[in-house]
């Protein structure tokens, strides 16, 4: 590939336009398919920045990927409010976690411990000390701690400074889906949704569609990829803080019951509280239920925030896929993956886009990728 390399990317969301912005970096002509960039996953999103509170005892290779992504983050941050001129929310203020009741404690406690054999700071947080970090925190809760790595960013302003940056670059935005992949020797062909215009002809493509990345894959026949995501939805609500009470400093997260709530806090006094883990294909029923459960769990651990006023609820769909790792790498000769980050999208998209671009551009690419390759679903079939 060249620096005059012309390049599509099906997908607006964090995963799509960090991509986008490394290809930028190398002069190469970059294309944008999506009807409406910035509105799924991403946009939905808290925007929490959590390798820590977010690690499985049974993941150690997405717990390491998560790790080295919150740290590309420090810079990368301050790189984006930069090209852009606006504040993107980042901030490195740490989180609380929590266990409600004694059952949700206990997991607490061994997840913690399982952090600490990985070398993260863990404070257990005694009643006094809970009450002096983060006061608007219920004292009838069974125990917290502090993860001092654990950030978060306000991932819709991160969306928008992605975009600025990428209009004024140069970047041509489609707003469309697309119908058609056609992959040909020296180069791939796209076809609009719409159909009003001639295909387009590009060096390569990437893939980077979220939940919706299954139904492109079918177009080139692979299903062997598309059946490995699932989309998982999730159901949140933002809330503004009442100004006698305040937001909490920190993002507070953790189980009530065993079912897992997150609260995290803008500058502004906008709270995000959520979500829901759905696995109900693209059903888009904003169910009351839901909802509910959202408030009671958030009210039992920051009881203010009943005082809120409710302004939003809204849902996405997060791409999951069966070993919850993402794909990334290449598909074929000119279709590149660059989907399936789950949970983890804005955390670890502008890492593993980084990668992707120097495994494509044949840039010294990092050793793990194997392990995100989009044909390792393939493999598991022929063997």
């Amino acid at each position: 590939m060249t620096s005059q390399t012309r390049i599509a990317v099906i997908g607006g969301g964090a995963a799509g336009l960090s991509l986008a912005l490394k290809f930028l970096s190398r002069g190469c002509e970059v294309s944008i398919y999506d009807p409406k960039v910035g509105s799924g996953a991403s946009n939905v999103a808290a925007g929490m920045l959590a390798p820590a509170s977010e690690a499985n005892f049974d993941e150690p290779f997405l717990a390491d990927l998560m790790e080295k992504a919150s740290r590309y983050w420090g810079s990368f941050a301050a790189e984006i409010a930069d090209l852009a001129g606006i504040p993107i929310g980042y901030q490195p203020t740490g989180t609380i976690v929590f266990g409600a009741d004694s059952g949700d404690l206990a997991y607490l406690e061994r997840a913690s411990n399982y952090l600490i054999s990985r070398g993260v700071s863990v404070q257990p947080l005694t009643l006094r000390e809970r009450r002096k970090i983060e006061p608007l925190l219920s004292p009838d809760i069974a125990g917290a701690s502090f993860i001092s790595g654990d950030h978060q960013v306000n991932n819709r302003q991160f969306l928008r400074a992605l975009t600025m940056i990428l209009e004024r670059s140069g970047t041509t935005f489609i707003a469309s889906r697309v119908s058609a992949i056609s992959e040909l020797s020296t180069h791939v062909d796209l076809q609009c949704e719409s159909g009003a215009e001639k295909p387009r002809s590009f060096d390569l493509c990437v893939i980077a569609a979220g939940a919706w990345s299954d139904s492109l894959f079918r177009m080139i026949d692979r299903s062997d990829i598309a059946t490995q995501l699932l989309p998982v939805k999730g159901q949140i609500l933002r809330v503004n803080a009442d100004q006698n009470y305040g937001a909490p400093s920190h993002v507070v997260r953790g189980a009530v019951n065993n079912r897992p709530v997150y609260m995290v806090p803008r500058v502004d006094q906008e709270v995000v509280v959520g979500a829901t883990m759905e696995e109900v294909g693209f059903d888009t029923t904003q169910r009351l239920g839901a909802i509910t459960d959202i408030l009671a769990d958030a009210t039992r651990v920051i009881p203010s925030i009943r005082e809120s006023s409710l302004f939003e609820t809204n849902f996405g769909f997060r791409p999951g896929t069966s070993d919850n790792l993402p794909l990334v790498g290449q598909v074929s000769g000119t279709i590149w993956a660059h989907t399936g980050h789950f949970r983890h999208g804005i955390l670890v998209s502008p890492f593993t886009a980084d990668a992707l671009d120097r495994a494509i551009f044949n840039d010294s690419p990092p050793d793990w990728l194997k392990e995100t390759t989009p044909n390792r679903f393939k493999l598991e079939v022929l063997n």
